[in-house]
């Protein structure tokens, strides 16, 4: 039985050694937390990014782009999971020999639901951090 590589394998290793290349230790020692680490902050800002380029394009074209929103929090998830159901054969071939790529990619997908589904909002947190930094100033 042969090796599948995975689908833009080449261009997920380069990103995943050039992220990892000035790393510390501690993280390169744990390839895969290190892969799902990468993997979802990288696809979440991505995400992020796609989700604020489609609000400016609604607002300039008048049009609410929260449908579109929806349906790209949803595509990622679904891919995989259509993935799994068109080629098992070749989902568990990478699932068993490409661990660090599967917890990657696994993670990536959670990071655009995330981004997309604004349960997780880059706004929000900002907002937070400063408002306890200023309630921890003022105490202080």
């Amino acid at each position: 039985m042969n090796k599948m590589t995975p689908p833009l394998y080449e261009i997920v290793d380069a990103l995943y050694k050039g992220a990892t290349r000035f790393a510390p230790d501690w993280v390169t020692d744990r390839p895969m937390a290190a892969a799902a680490v990468l993997g979802f902050t990288g696809s979440y800002l991505v995400a992020q990014g796609v989700k604020a380029g489609l609000r400016k394009l609604g607002e300039k074209a008048h049009f609410d782009s929260s449908l579109l929103e929806k349906i790209c929090g949803a595509a990622a998830p679904a891919t995989l999971l259509a993935g799994m159901i068109i080629d098992h054969e070749g989902v568990r071939q990478i699932l068993e020999n490409h661990q660090v790529y599967t917890a990657g990619v696994t993670a990536s997908a959670f990071g655009v639901f995330a981004g997309f589904s604004g349960y997780l909002d880059i706004g929000d947190i900002a907002s937070g951090a400063k408002k306890a930094y200023t309630s921890l100033k003022d105490r202080l």
